[in-house]
């Protein structure tokens, strides 16, 4: 096998493990959703997060208050801001664990299909 047609079956093999994935991950959703709407499952969610992006924020803002130097107010607004979105990505990522978790299980098992798939073609059975 020159360089060329192994480069070309390499991406070719890619394309299949992405294009499966997505299909899988979207299947996982299907699954976890139960035919409901995602929108107002993410608004429920979002505001959810918004308590853990408060408790953030304040630990930023006491983080900065309590610091050996005393900070300027623009400093002490910014760890409040830093916080606040540590806070919120963590409570997005929380409440939404279920979901990725649905939606990485199908992509895993889309992916391994494709590569027993590969395997197959590279390492034949015969059977007779």
């Amino acid at each position: 096998m020159n360089l060329h047609n192994w480069i070309e079956s390499n991406v070719k093999y890619g394309r299949r493990l992405v294009g499966s994935s997505l299909r899988g991950a979207n299947s996982g959703r299907k699954q976890f959703l139960q035919d409901k709407a995602l929108s107002p499952i993410l608004s429920k969610v979002a505001v959810e997060a918004l308590q853990h992006a408060t408790a953030g924020a304040c630990v930023g803002l006491i983080g900065a208050y309590f610091s050996r130097h005393r900070s300027s107010a623009r400093r002490t607004l910014a760890f409040g801001a830093l916080g606040g979105a540590i806070g919120l990505g963590a409570g997005l990522t929380w409440r939404t664990r279920r979901l990725a978790t649905h939606m990485g299980r199908g992509a895993l098992q889309s992916m391994n299909n494709v590569r027993r798939e590969r395997w197959l073609e590279k390492h034949p059975i015969n059977y007779a």
